[in-house]
């Protein structure tokens, strides 16, 4: 019989923060950043998350409200238009215009009318959005991707598509519509509007700008722009005009003078990965950059980097597999390890909801695209942490198909003093083809790790004592033993808890190894499966194998099957904390949690959107046990998707628990009114005072103490041993009751300030009589400005 289980859900933990432009807020304080369901507000000064605006959906576009600028206009792909005042993070109203919004809104300072782009590739004019009967308008057809094809200009007065090399201006007054074209056959790639003149600047695909100049006339001039090598990905006006900002795979924001006949421009390099989206602040003095790493840029207007907003890196989205490392956890902090930026290994707190750093692993700068051919790079395949966090070891290869396949296998020492890891060894050409697993060795004093490959080989590596030439000892990693079975291809490995046991898949057989003489004991294989193995993993005494098509579970000691169940199984995953093991099924679209030896009763199932897309999973240790069903109190259970986006399987909150957790996080990044700042600073004075005159009491006796001993003839003195216990009686004991005391004077100069705050604050008396009447006097705010 299955187990009960409660309404789980998968709740997004950290999701892309460029899938769409960020908004800067009227008075550049604040930026706003999609982040699937929700919207975060970061603080420009510190690039803290203030705040975190829940939706019930995707949240596909953002607005400031033009006519009220301390509103946030949010869009969700249902259609739901919600308002929040994004300064103290509450909702006031929410409408249903009847369309699903896939992006791009925009809304004009005088008319009440919405424009949207919905799912069916229009663009849509919403008026009278606000009422329950809103009147809808078709703008555009074709619109393929909003943000990047559309644009409103001169104050709404007109708007511009951007289609193949097409360009569409239509004039929102008379809905006359006129059409101008490229002069070559390129696709544009993006297109700007200017803010109070009819002008327009569009990108292509090989890196040119074009600004189009009395756009609503037949008369229009066209002036080309070339620096970008790639092609353009954005295009942004300065609020002023004077300027275009332009992006692209360089890495590089140029800032384009257009009031000089001359191509006048400003670079600002070297700002990270390719770039996706650039926007500027009303009032021109910041500029944020979105990069194909997950991460914003924050930019002056001298071109000076300010700070970097940072999620989960995603740059390996082009990669076959496009997670190659997979998901590990650090022992000693708890984030989470994966691949990082192109030739690094990420650090990313799930406590915190912060990437912690990058550690750099291959130690060459990145190298960007060219327009022909790409550009192939030194990566990090594998990655692995021993049990107590003391050692990293990580696999790189380099293969471009023409040459010789380049692969190091590094291990790193962690190193309290830096609080970071250090290259120990590094191993050249540990396999002469790619690696396939990594895992270390657990429960032994001395570190082992084993590799293994596709060159038929596995391959144990220990860390040994050795001498230089100096006579320098100095620990360092070096192969062990080697093994292989009927020159079939080494595919995943593993090591039960004790350690006692190492598994290593060759094609369809699991080979069992002896890890300390590396001596074979027995084989696994399924007679009535074909399929080679793709994943292993140890449950106590017995061993989970997947197939393409096929979940079976294995007796290590007995070498029987124990079960088999037919599941495409694409992530599976063990609960280092407990017996259970996690598993998503493509072929049925659900998760299940299950105990090896009841493989047809798990104890949690689950469905999942697109489980296809899953391609890891990881059990996190949790700081203290929580109450929930028996697998999930020891660990939380964390999936990653393709796009690298991570979810966190949870129980399902109502909106109102929603709104409370955001609420909490509100009061901790607000400031305190300038009040409350002098009430504490009057508090806390009144304790410091008490506590400096404490402490002068304190070294008097002390002072005096001493002074006792001295001030003595030698032949009259105790013996040393009781000088020692009075000496100890006098200083530390004293010392002891004197700092207790100090604790509470304290705690009670914070109660009586408190008392006087309270009885100062409540001055309104209250008088009950027949007539109940109210007496107001001003004399405690007198009173409280003289005190303070």
């Amino acid at each position: 019989m299955e187990a009960p289980t409660m309404d789980h859900v998968l709740k997004a933990v950290d999701c892309s923060l460029i899938d769409s432009r960020p908004v800067f807020s009227f008075d550049s304080k604040y930026l706003f950043v999609t982040c699937g369901t929700t919207v975060r507000v970061y603080a420009t000064e510190t690039g803290n998350c203030v705040h975190k605006l829940p939706e019930r959906d995707r949240v596909t576009a953002v607005l400031v409200n033009p006519r009220n600028q301390l509103q946030l206009v949010v869009c969700t792909l249902p259609g739901q238009v919600s308002l929040w005042d994004y300064v103290d993070g509450i909702e006031h109203k929410r409408y249903d215009i009847g369309l699903r919004i896939d992006g791009g809104v925009w809304m004009p300072p005088t008319d009440r009318v919405l424009y949207v782009a919905t799912d069916e590739r229009q663009l849509m004019a919403v008026d009278d959005w606000t009422t329950k009967e809103p009147r809808t308008k078709l703008i555009f057809w074709g619109v393929d991707d909003c943000e990047r094809q559309v644009a409103f200009g001169a104050g709404g007065e007109f708007v511009v598509l951007a289609v193949d090399n097409k360009l569409t201006v239509r004039l929102t007054a008379s809905d006359r519509l006129t059409q101008r074209y490229s002069s070559n056959k390129l696709k544009f790639s993006c297109v700007a509007a200017h803010p109070t003149d009819y002008c327009a600047a569009t990108g292509d695909q090989q890196g040119k700008i074009f600004v189009w100049y009395n756009i609503q006339t037949d008369e229009y001039v066209k002036r080309t722009l070339h620096w970008h090598q790639l092609p353009v990905a954005d295009l942004r006006f300065s609020a002023s005009g004077a300027h275009l900002l332009s992006v692209g795979g360089e890495c590089v924001l140029v800032k384009w003078k257009l009031d000089t006949e001359s191509d006048v421009n400003k670079y600002t390099p070297r700002l990270g990965m390719p770039m996706r989206w650039v926007t500027c602040s009303a009032d021109g003095a910041l500029v944020a950059t979105c990069h194909t790493d997950n991460a914003i840029h924050l930019v002056n207007g001298r071109g000076k980097l300010l700070l970097v907003v940072q999620g989960i890196t995603q740059s390996h989205l082009w990669q076959d597999p496009p997670l190659p490392a997979g998901l590990a956890v650090d022992p000693r902090s708890g984030a989470l390890v994966t691949n990082g930026k192109p030739g690094h290994v990420q650090f990313y707190s799930l406590r915190e909801d912060k990437q912690l750093f990058n550690l750099d692993i291959t130690r060459q700068n990145y190298r960007h695209r060219e327009r022909e051919f790409d550009v192939s790079l030194l990566d990090v395949t594998r990655a692995a942490l021993d049990s107590r966090g003391d050692w990293l070891a990580t696999v790189e290869v380099r293969d471009d198909a023409e040459t010789s396949i380049d692969v190091k296998l590094k291990f790193w020492k962690f190193a309290p003093r830096i609080d970071n890891f250090s290259l120990n060894t590094t191993v050249e050409l540990p396999h002469s083809l790619a690696v396939n697993a990594l895992r270390f060795r657990p429960g032994r004093a001395v570190p082992c790790c084993v590799s293994t490959s596709d060159d038929r080989r596995y391959k144990t590596w220990a860390l040994v004592e050795d001498s230089d030439v100096r006579g320098n000892v100095r620990a360092n990693w070096s192969c062990e033993s080697v093994g292989y079975y009927r020159q079939e291809k080494a595919g995943d490995a593993a090591f039960n808890e004790d350690g006692s046991l190492l598994a290593v898949v060759f094609g369809r057989a699991i080979t069992l190894w002896d890890p300390d003489t590396n001596a074979l004991r027995t084989t696994l294989l399924d007679p009535f499966c074909r399929d080679e193995v793709k994943r292993i993993e140890f449950g106590l005494k017995l061993l989970v194998s997947v197939t393409a098509d096929n979940v079976c579970v294995w007796n290590a000691l007995e070498s029987t099957v124990e079960a088999r169940t037919s599941r495409r199984v694409v992530s599976l995953t063990k609960d280092p904390r407990s017996e259970y093991l996690a598993a998503v099924d493509a072929r049925a679209g659900e998760l299940i949690v299950f105990a090896p030896d009841d493989l047809d009763r798990p104890v949690h199932r689950q469905r999942v959107e697109a489980a296809d897309s899953i391609v890891a999973g990881i059990f996190v240790p949790r700081l203290e046990p929580v109450d929930g069903s028996q697998w999930e109190r020891e660990s939380q259970l964390y999936l990653m998707d393709a796009r690298m986006q991570l979810f966190a399987v949870t129980i399902r909150e109502s909106d109102d628990e929603i709104r409370a957790g955001n609420n909490v996080a509100i009061q901790k990044n607000v400031p305190e009114t300038p009040l409350a700042v002098l009430l504490s600073q009057k508090v806390s004075n009144e304790s410091a005072d008490a506590h400096r005159q404490q402490h002068h009491q304190q070294q008097q006796k002390e002072s005096a103490a001493v002074e006792d001993i001295f001030s003595c003839a030698s032949n009259v003195l105790p013996c040393p041993q009781k000088q020692c216990v009075i000496l100890h009686r006098q200083l530390f004991l004293e010392r002891k009751k004197a700092d207790e005391s100090a604790v509470e004077s304290r705690e009670e100069a914070i109660k009586t300030s408190n008392r006087k705050r309270n009885d100062s604050l409540c001055a309104v008396e209250m008088k009950k009589d027949k007539d109940v009447q109210w007496t107001l006097t001003f004399d405690w705010l007198s009173n409280l400005f003289i005190k303070l």
